[in-house]
């Protein structure tokens, strides 16, 4: 495997388009060489065929995606598109994943993702040269800041297709349906999508109707902690809106929480959250919360006081779980309506 070594992003802010572009000229005339190599390979390797007619027009967020063939040499900017673009092409046809992709305790598809070839550093904003030069012939990524909005400019500037999703994209299993819908036209795996796309929506009816018969809709606050930070979940994310799926009325929603507060006791007691879910990063488990949910000033909350704390796992209920939100709402409904809902399926 090999990784790339990052170039400063000062740097590749001055890039010339021209610069760009020749590196892209040199990357396209390499990738068709290995574009005949890749097709073979996966012909061989079996299930990974690109379906359909070719050229083809795909629009993913807006933007209009001209692919000329089938992609054989995909990079994958973002863990969530490499996840789907693992899932259902496998790796014969992706040349580049981000160092995420290959951790099992970020990604979803971390096996397959540690079977391609190459990995790209300095996500989720790399330098442009750094995908240029393993010569691609479809970047995926993923656009939360204006860094990463500024690669797939560049990107695309410099002629290489670029399939460009944002945050909101993987915050519910309706828009993780949509996007794994329009990946698989983009990728000529509609069959494969079609499936994955198929169990998700199945998981999603099993719950949502079950909890029909649910007498309540507890009042329900998400916790979530990167790094040293530790915060409540804001009314955007994915786990808030799989609670209000799973039954539950979220706070986060309930009070308009635009971005993600700190997870202060005070908003905590004020709040008062009958069900409180931690969710589980990195397998962190409840260590970053434990001085918080231990702490006398929230004996009385009543999520403490009726031990209706659960542990929820990031694989499945973040923006990054891509075909297993609908596993992720299972657990959420689980924790709500044990009564309903069963945690294993």
């Amino acid at each position: 495997m090999h990784h790339l070594t990052r170039r400063g992003l000062g740097r590749t802010s001055l890039l010339s388009l021209g610069t760009l572009a020749a590196l892209a000229a040199c990357a396209s005339a390499d990738s068709d060489d290995r574009a005949a190599t890749s097709a073979a390979g996966a012909s061989d390797a079996g299930g990974t065929e690109a379906e359909g007619t070719w050229p083809r027009t795909v629009t993913i967020g807006g933007a209009e995606v001209r692919l000329e063939s089938a992609p054989q040499r995909i990079v994958a900017v973002s863990t969530e598109t490499g996840d789907l673009a693992l899932e259902l092409v496998g790796p014969e046809r992706v040349v580049g994943v981000v160092e995420g992709a290959q951790d099992p305790s970020s990604a979803n598809q971390s096996d397959l993702a540690q079977q391609v070839e190459h990995t790209v550093v300095g996500a989720p904003s790399p330098d442009p040269e750094q995908v240029l030069a393993l010569a691609p012939d479809l970047v995926l990524l993923t656009q939360r800041h204006g860094d990463e909005e500024s690669v797939g400019e560049s990107l695309t500037a410099s002629g290489v297709p670029c399939a460009a999703f944002v945050s909101s994209d993987f915050d519910s299993p309706q828009s993780v349906i949509d996007v794994i819908t329009g990946l698989g036209e983009l990728l000529g795996a509609e069959d494969a999508a079609a499936r994955v796309t198929a169990a998700v929506q199945q998981q999603v009816d099993e719950v949502t109707t079950a909890v029909e018969a649910a007498q309540d809709a507890p009042r329900t606050l998400g916790l979530f902690a990167r790094g040293p930070s530790t915060m409540m979940f804001a009314d955007s994310s994915s786990t808030s809106t799989l609670i209000e799926l799973a039954g539950g009325t979220s706070i986060a929603t309930e009070a308009g929480w635009r971005s993600a507060p700190a997870a202060d006791p005070e908003v905590l007691i004020d709040a008062a959250p009958e069900v409180i879910l931690v969710q589980d990063f990195h397998g962190a488990g409840m260590g970053p919360f434990a001085s918080l949910l231990e702490s006398p000033a929230l004996a009385e909350v009543p999520a403490v006081a009726e031990g209706r704390v659960h542990l929820v796992d990031a694989l499945t209920t973040s923006g990054t779980a891509g075909s297993r939100l609908g596993e992720g709402l299972r657990q959420i409904a689980a924790a709500l309506h044990p009564d309903l809902v069963d945690e294993e399926a």
